[in-house]
């Protein structure tokens, strides 16, 4: 055990890099579930688009797709009613982010682990 030879300002400085980067992967852990999230969200509306895409009118323009009610009886232009980001469909950022997403769990893990054996986590 490295305590027997550490001083107590070293104990301190390692416990508390540890609560440091417990808070830090648990900061991460939340970005990458919102991020989820939001692929869930987009991935949603998309379905819902694709169920009623006779009433609408789709037009891509670069990584999204742009939704469109069709011409009302003078107006010029359909008007756009929502947008979606394609970055949905991006199988392999998909992959990465539940990857990621496990890596930060496993981690916060073995942090929370630790942090209450030093009896700084209840």
């Amino acid at each position: 055990m490295d305590s027997y030879f550490a001083t107590e300002a070293q104990t301190k400085a390692k416990n508390w890099d540890k609560r440091t980067q417990y808070r830090a992967e648990k900061a991460q852990l939340a970005r990458l579930e919102n991020e989820l999230q939001n692929l869930a969200t987009g991935l949603q509306k998309l379905a819902a688009v694709c169920r009623d895409h006779r009433s609408k009118r789709l037009k891509f323009v670069g990584q999204e797709l742009i939704v469109l009610r069709p011409r009302l009886p003078g107006e010029l232009n359909p008007r756009q009613i929502d947008s979606l980001s394609l970055k949905v469909l991006d199988v392999d950022s998909f992959k990465r982010l539940l990857r990621d997403i496990k890596r930060t769990r496993k981690m916060l893990t073995e942090l929370t682990s630790a942090l209450k054996e030093l009896g700084v986590l209840e």
